[in-house]
């Protein structure tokens, strides 16, 4: 969501919570309402900007014409990624967890990920589990986070050093894991963020982290 305003994203969160009271979505008039706004033409244009980026898509003729997009949310791996691309790819081909899942969630994810190997292991973070990511989180001590470190994404544990550095530390019974000090000044450190729970078994068995 890093692409939304923070208009943008209440006008989207209330149409999100709007759908799954009513079963439909709202119409103009009450968007401007709940926005606290006299003119529909401000919604309107909130409205198309959410098109333009791919969150809604819009039908002029009828009064509630407007549709929720990426609903079901992307399930990426850790791993080697480009440097200076999303950790995630909006394309039809990535795996997607569906919506009902992520409302479990609080707060909501952005995107699950699959973890790899054992680096976090002691938190029951076994090679192939899914943890759920909130990007619109600042790091705190303590957090696990997903760090892209050049081309590199990895899974640690949070610390802040000092006012430049920060440590990574795995969470694993394998020794051949050590923490990293990190200077988060140097621009090679990047938080995609903030691992909020993990599914633990089925969809319905979560754990929460926040």
């Amino acid at each position: 969501m890093k692409n939304l305003t923070e208009r943008q994203l209440e006008v989207l969160d209330f149409i999100r919570g709007y759908v799954e009271e009513h079963g439909f979505p709202p119409a103009r008039p009450e968007i401007a309402k709940a926005l606290g706004v006299a003119h529909v033409s401000t919604v309107d244009w909130h409205l198309l900007a959410l098109m333009k980026k791919g969150w809604i898509e819009l039908r002029h003729d009828t009064p509630r014409g407007l549709r929720l997009l990426r609903e079901d949310l992307p399930v990426v791996s850790v791993g080697a990624i480009a440097a200076g691309e999303p950790i995630f790819d909006e394309a039809p081909s990535v795996p997607r967890m569906p919506k009902a899942v992520a409302r479990q969630f609080s707060p909501r994810p952005d995107y699950f990920l699959t973890v790899e190997g054992d680096s976090m292991n002691r938190l029951g973070l076994t090679d192939g589990s899914v943890i759920a990511v909130a990007t619109d989180r600042v790091p705190k001590d303590g957090d696990v986070v997903v760090a892209r470190l050049g081309e590199q994404v990895t899974l640690k544990r949070y610390k802040r050093v000092d006012d430049r550095r920060v440590e990574l530390r795995p969470e694993s019974t394998n020794e051949e894991h050590r923490p990293q000090v990190v200077d988060a000044e140097a621009g090679q450190l990047h938080i995609e963020g903030v691992m909020v729970g993990a599914l633990i078994g089925p969809a319905t068995e979560l754990a929460f982290f926040d």
